[in-house]
């Protein structure tokens, strides 16, 4: 009887550790050989001038792929406020982003549906003059 208790409360911590035993060295290496999409560089947003003169401020939603190559593929405009004014300089600017790109098995990997949204601010001073 005694011996039947001791294997009883044994037995699920047993069963747990040696689960976790086995799934740890490919949760490690599930780890360390993925990693997620990272942005590297990207050119400036130009404010479009019409929209400076007129003291217009705004942003626009971006939804894109960035490529196995790290750089941006099917970009779309998901919202734009106000619309009609700032679409053409957010596409022109994110088009020319580059990423590392996401790795799964330590291979390089297409990552899609990724959301940006870019403000136009007439407040900030890092948009060249064009």
């Amino acid at each position: 009887m005694y011996v039947m208790r001791r294997l009883r409360h044994r037995h699920p911590n047993c069963l747990l550790a040696g689960l976790l035993a086995s799934l740890l060295p490919v949760l490690l290496a599930a780890c360390v050989t993925s990693s997620p999409v990272r942005f590297l560089s990207g050119a400036d947003m130009v404010y479009p001038p019409v929209a400076r003169a007129e003291g217009i401020e705004g942003h626009v939603v971006v939804r894109y792929d960035v490529t196995a190559e790290g750089m941006v593929a099917n970009a779309e405009v998901v919202e734009a406020d106000p619309e009609g004014v700032f679409e053409q300089a957010a596409l022109a600017s994110i088009v020319q982003w580059r990423f590392r790109a996401a790795t799964v098995g330590g291979k390089p990997v297409e990552t899609p549906g990724m959301l940006s949204t870019l403000r136009f601010r007439l407040s900030e001073d890092e948009y060249p003059e064009y």
